[in-house]
């Protein structure tokens, strides 16, 4: 079959499999890091315990909220989880931190929960991105994702489908691009994971088995190294459909963190021309208080390997905010599909589009975004300490009332 020629501008199908850059390639032995340490507090696999606003159920659903707890187990956060959520999709913000939130959820909770008619609701409503995973009894439920995520995502998602109408006919109908779509093809001690990869590049093996997952595509704005390691480790020991996982990790320095002392006023009418940009890439200021870091991403390539069989880290660059002018590897062409058509990869072309068009809005949104949750998490707060005060007159005038009632009664009796 002949070779597919790209008849769009910034997507090929390189002539030859890229050379892959060995600067700074991590754990590219196949080897995960001896620091990697899931207990770690320093790690993002550490569990956080949040405090947030208790949102009492109503009719059925209170019994929703206990059912899956069980109370001999004082390490479930099945239900805490579940609050959390529901704070979510009121709008409620304890935190404007961008970090995943972990919970401790033995299997048979998760189970209950998928079969929860509340629970399906709020994440259809709102389509939260969530994980579970069965191997650590970890259920993940990820904040809403920011603008530079939002992005990238798209951004990658546009290449694929370029690339798609790049390829021969025979071959195109057979390949499917999807986003934010729940993945749980897992097995061995993973069976029962669930994940939902931001893309997924799927390919029609034959029409009675339908779709195969071969490539996943991953953003991460708010993981830690270790995560992600775990992350790649899940998709290619887990699951053997899985060829492929592509990397995409966006780092600021330095790493946001929600202001102190000042005032929510005045920021809700901030626009972008109002925010003061250091470069394409961030910082980004608005008198005197950093909202957004410099921003920095890099694109990594995972395979197994051939040998061994253990994720391996095979490419690896930072390309914003520099680039080199080398292709990304893509996503490669299955044999079971068609044979002698070369890689797919991002040229150097659609790598000036992100850094040049389409980053320095989304930093923008991203720091008026942040803007718009803190200044919801310090409405709540003052909310909060406005009915806390309430609830405390109203107390203290019962305990006047008790106090005035038990004296007249006193005076009655003749004491």
């Amino acid at each position: 079959m002949a070779s597919a020629e790209q008849s769009h501008p910034g997507i090929t199908t390189a002539t030859t499999s890229p050379s892959h850059e060995h600067g700074g390639i991590p754990y590219s032995n196949g080897s995960f890091p001896s620091s990697f340490n899931r207990d770690s507090p320093n790690s993002d696999q550490a569990f956080t315990s949040l405090q947030f606003e208790d949102t009492p159920l109503s009719g059925d659903q209170s019994e929703a909220q206990t059912q899956f707890t069980d109370l001999r187990n004082p390490n479930n956060q099945t239900d805490e989880a579940y609050a959390q959520l529901k704070n979510l999709a009121a709008g409620r913000y304890t935190s404007c931190s961008d970090k995943p939130l972990k919970y401790r959820v033995p299997p048979q909770s998760w189970y209950g929960l998928l079969v929860d008619p509340e629970f399906e609701r709020l994440r259809e409503a709102f389509n939260f991105k969530i994980s579970y995973d069965v191997s650590e009894s970890v259920l993940t439920i990820f904040p809403m994702s920011g603008r530079r995520h939002a992005i990238l995502v798209d951004w990658v998602i546009e290449r694929a489908v370029l690339a798609k109408h790049g390829l021969e006919p025979a071959i195109r109908q057979r390949f499917q691009v999807t986003s934010n779509l729940e993945f749980g093809e897992f097995e061995g001690e993973w069976d029962g994971s669930m994940k939902t990869p931001d893309i997924l590049l799927e390919w029609v093996q034959d029409q009675d088995r339908g779709f195969k997952a071969h490539t996943i595509v991953e953003v991460a704005s708010s993981q830690t190294k270790d995560a992600l390691i775990k992350l790649v480790h899940d998709y290619l020991s887990g699951s053997p459909d899985i060829s492929r996982v592509v990397l995409l990790d966006i780092t600021e320095d330095p790493a946001y963190r929600s202001p102190d002392n000042i005032g929510a006023q005045g920021l809700k009418d901030v626009q972008a021309a109002d925010l003061h940009c250091e470069s394409d890439q961030g910082p980004v200021w608005h008198n005197g208080v950093q909202w957004v870091g410099r921003t920095t991403i890099s694109w990594e390539v995972w395979e197994r390997h051939a040998v061994t069989g253990e994720p391996e880290c095979l490419f690896s660059t930072t390309f914003v905010p520099e680039h080199n002018g080398s292709p990304l590897p893509f996503f490669e062409i299955p044999s079971t599909i068609a044979t002698g058509v070369q890689p797919v990869t991002v040229q150097a072309a659609d790598v000036e589009i992100l850094r040049n068009t389409l980053l320095k809005p989304a930093i923008y949104g991203e720091a008026r975004r942040r803007m718009r949750k803190f200044i919801k998490k310090e409405a709540q707060i003052a909310d909060n300490a406005a009915k806390a005060a309430e609830q405390e007159t109203h107390a203290e005038e019962r305990e006047r009332a008790n106090q005035e009632r038990a004296a007249r009664q006193q005076a009655r009796r003749g004491y």
